[in-house]
């Protein structure tokens, strides 16, 4: 490519941030905690926090469950199809501002 321009595509420079370091987002899936203390740091560090369907039943039970810190315990965004998702813990998350 004599003489042209080459650009650099990088999809999630808008998760970068130089002062504080790197930025995510975190989904929670249907599936065990192996590591509540690690993965509440992620949870913790993230901008932007979803769980997906029967996740927000492990989010709900994790969250009445441990005495570590949470930052946020209200998921940004609920998703799924819902078919596993105890319904009662969708409708409180909602209740609390959050999944929209």
């Amino acid at each position: 490519m004599a003489g042209g321009v080459c650009r650099v595509w990088s999809p999630f420079s808008f998760l970068e941030n130089q002062i504080s370091g790197p930025r995510y987002v975190l989904s929670l899936l249907n599936q065990p905690i192996a590591d509540t203390a690690f993965f509440l740091r992620l949870w913790n560090g993230a901008v932007y926090r979803s769980t997906v369907d029967g996740g927000t039943s492990v989010w709900h039970s994790l969250i009445n469950n441990t005495q570590l810190p949470i930052v946020r315990d209200t998921p940004d965004l609920i998703t799924g199809d819902f078919d596993s998702a105890d319904w009662s813990n969708v409708e409180h998350f909602r209740s609390q501002g959050g999944g929209d």
